[in-house]
């Protein structure tokens, strides 16, 4: 995991709207498209008005695909809704056409959803790749956030999901500190098999999870944090700010 540190949140939000405008058009020229994971949570709040703004004209919104790495299973015009807030921040501001734009369904059960996901992403890429339908695709950008548990995308701790080996998309039950507690999420596979992991999480509050993060305990015995099941490599980036020393 590479550690990208900055002063301060407007810093980060603005190299990583730098990096995804280039891993954008580095994407679109190689192979036509480019994806794009969006989260939830008051991380990217910021880099969502910069790309909505600033960046908008650096972006080739026609080639862009949308998608989620989880949701609150509520109405999407709900305040809770991670839907709502990337709308109401970067999509209803850009250029982007609806039909490139994949919400996750938040209609009949958790499980059905998930399973209505999962399928929506395999029949993207087995339209556009062409590949092997049951292979665990691959996005070019996947936005994460992290908890105060340490949870990414809606992977909490010590729920069996985060041990799940084929499944692409999964309900879930959060803990009850959590609001909206039926989510829908991404699975570490499918998480880590993206070309590019961004984990936003600037503030102070999280210095603790970061340090264990950068300096994970060798202890074989110890609970990892969900954050630690991310993959390494020089293009899963943890993006910090000065809180963190």
């Amino acid at each position: 995991m590479k550690v990208s540190k900055f002063e301060t949140i407007k810093e980060l939000s603005h190299w990583s709207a730098n990096y995804i405008c280039k891993t954008a058009d580095e994407c679109i020229a190689k192979k036509g498209f480019f994806t794009l994971c969006l989260s939830g949570g008051s991380s990217p709040a910021m880099l969502y008005l910069l790309l909505a703004t600033e960046y908008v004209s650096r972006m080739n919104w026609t080639k862009t695909y949308i998608f989620w790495s989880d949701e609150r299973f509520v109405p999407h015009t709900d305040g809770n809704s991670n839907f709502h807030m990337a709308y109401d921040l970067l999509l209803s501001k850009c250029p982007i056409r609806e039909a490139n734009i994949f919400p996750t369904p938040v209609t009949g059960s958790p499980e059905e959803a998930a399973e209505q996901y999962e399928k929506t992403i395999r029949n993207f890429f087995w339209e556009k790749n062409h590949t092997d339908y049951k292979a665990i695709p691959s996005f070019d950008v996947i936005l994460l956030g992290m908890g105060g548990d340490g949870h990414v995308a809606s992977l909490f701790p010590g729920i069996p999901q985060l041990d799940e080996p084929r499944r692409l998309v999964l309900s879930v039950t959060a803990p009850f500190y959590a609001p909206s507690r039926d989510r829908i999420t991404f699975t570490f596979p499918l998480i880590n098999s993206a070309a590019h992991i961004l984990l936003l999480v600037p503030g102070k509050e999280k210095s603790k999870l970061i340090s264990q993060l950068i300096n994970p305990d060798p202890n074989p015995n110890r609970k990892k944090l969900p954050a630690e099941c991310l993959r390494h490599g020089d293009t899963t980036h943890l993006v910090i700010d000065s809180y963190y020393s």
